[in-house]
């Protein structure tokens, strides 16, 4: 059988310009919009990798992102795509508007098979069920401070989930023990790269 030119030459172009989408799917500095879902002015990452840099030791470290599947996007352009979709200015980067998605019912199962996963990859040398601080703004929700470092770069990371409204007389100093509202079906992230929270003890 004959191969008819012409279609030879599109499948050719069709095969080209495949393998060019799919190459810049995985640059770094090229944004695959079907790998960002906004919530608000927040995101979730199918991305499994950003790219983050110091500003001070301008030192470039890789952030593994949970539930992230493939691919890894430099974080000052993963920025700048926010901003231009959403027409507005960020104080922060883009890995300080993170969003997790979980199922519903799930919410303590999920933030602490979260918790495994960053212990495991980004603070590994830390109790990871026991963080820097455990606070909350009344009953809507629970804030947990992370003080780490990693590969040299101090970082921290704050998360923030659904209370389940009764806020107890002391504040619990274990993830595990926090009384969440289980129907909520995102945990809010924020990385601070080269930065520690304000309760950041150094241990002597």
């Amino acid at each position: 059988m004959r191969l008819n030119l012409r279609n030879g030459r599109f499948l050719s172009a069709f095969f080209l310009a495949a393998w060019v989408l799919g190459a810049a799917s995985n640059q770094p500095n090229v944004v695959d919009g079907k790998k960002v879902e906004f919530y608000g002015s927040m995101v979730s990452l199918r991305y499994k990798y950003v790219l983050a840099s110091d500003r001070e030791t301008k030192k470039t470290i890789k952030i593994p992102i949970f539930k992230g599947e493939e691919g890894e996007i430099t974080e000052a352009v993963l920025t700048e795509y926010m901003e231009r979709t959403l027409k507005e200015r960020f104080a922060n980067a883009a890995l300080a508007a993170l969003v997790i998605k979980t199922e519903p019912g799930q919410l303590k199962k999920e933030l602490i098979q979260m918790i495994d996963f960053y212990g495991q990859h980004l603070f590994a040398d830390i109790d990871r069920y026991k963080p820097s601080k455990i606070g909350c703004d009344g009953p809507a929700c629970w804030f947990i401070w992370y003080d780490f470092k990693y590969e040299g770069v101090d970082c921290s990371m704050m998360i923030t989930v659904s209370g389940q409204g009764n806020v107890p007389t002391k504040w619990p100093t274990d993830i595990r023990d926090l009384p969440l509202h289980q129907r909520a079906s995102k945990i809010y992230v924020e990385f601070l790269i080269g930065q520690r929270s304000p309760f950041f003890v150094e241990k002597k």
